[in-house]
């Protein structure tokens, strides 16, 4: 389904500075943790 939605969006206009994890529901400063949930998010 993401793949679909993907495919009709259009292509970004300038690509982004920066991709990196950041963890859910997770203070940025607290320490990492062995199974902590994390996406990827492009800014």
């Amino acid at each position: 389904m993401l793949d679909a939605q993907n495919k009709g969006m259009a292509k970004p206009i300038w690509p982004g500075l920066i991709e990196g994890p950041v963890r859910i529901d997770v203070p940025l400063d607290a320490p990492w943790q062995d199974g902590q949930d994390y996406i990827y998010w492009t800014n």
